[in-house]
């Protein structure tokens, strides 16, 4: 009888121990689950805005950020936002890429050109094709020196799959390289463009960027 009693105690510490056990492991397998798909749901929403290189802050509303709808501004950077949408999200983000640096390109050419030739004077040995050519190319320069400059700050994907990036280009890239143009052209033509003209050059390009 001494001997039935204990035996049953024992199993019932032993099924006490077991039903403990067993709470134990399922509080920790939903702990787990929790928390594998709370990580989930923010590596999705964090992958949908996260900048492609530290440093750029992104305010978003309703899910959608601010740069896709207001390109911001910069004293060191100049700022676009590139959109493409196609069959795949990888062949999006690229054209998107294409898109924003075709609008710095062509930004650049237009603006660069202009103020060149506003400070520009037509003489003997600089005729007025001559100089539209010559300031068409330094235009050209500038463009391909700040595109390769470029770099991705921000990608969001919307509902329908479209991909929009934030492209940014230090101003000084610029800059630096119309300096560097008006240098040349001062020395071949110094009649054509004066150094007082191409300081004056420069001074309105650094203001209008």
């Amino acid at each position: 009888m001494k001997n039935q009693k204990t035996h049953e105690k024992a199993s019932i510490y032993l099924a006490l121990a077991l039903a403990a056990f067993a709470a134990a492991s399922f509080s920790s397998c939903a702990t787990l689950t929790g928390l594998t798909a709370s990580g989930g749901r923010e590596d999705a929403e964090l992958s949908a805005t996260e900048p492609s290189t530290p440093g750029a802050a992104v305010s978003e509303a309703g899910g959608q950020p601010e740069w896709t709808r207001k390109t911001p501004k910069s004293a060191e950077f100049l700022y676009v936002t590139g959109y493409g949408k196609v069959t795949d999200r990888t062949t999006s983000t690229k054209r998107a890429i294409a898109d924003g640096k075709d609008q710095i390109s062509r930004w650049l050419e237009t603006k660069v050109q202009s103020i060149l030739l506003e400070h520009t004077s037509e003489t003997a040995s600089s005729s007025r094709t001559a100089v539209n050519e010559t300031a068409l190319e330094v235009s050209r320069s500038v463009s391909r020196a700040s595109i390769s400059g470029v770099t991705q700050k921000a990608l969001w994907v919307d509902a329908d799959g479209g991909v929009w990036v934030l492209l940014e280009v230090p101003r000084s890239v610029p800059v630096r390289q119309f300096e560097e143009a008006a240098k040349t052209l001062t020395r071949k033509d110094a009649a054509a463009y004066s150094e007082q003209k191409m300081r004056e050059a420069l001074k309105k390009l650094e203001e209008e960027l």
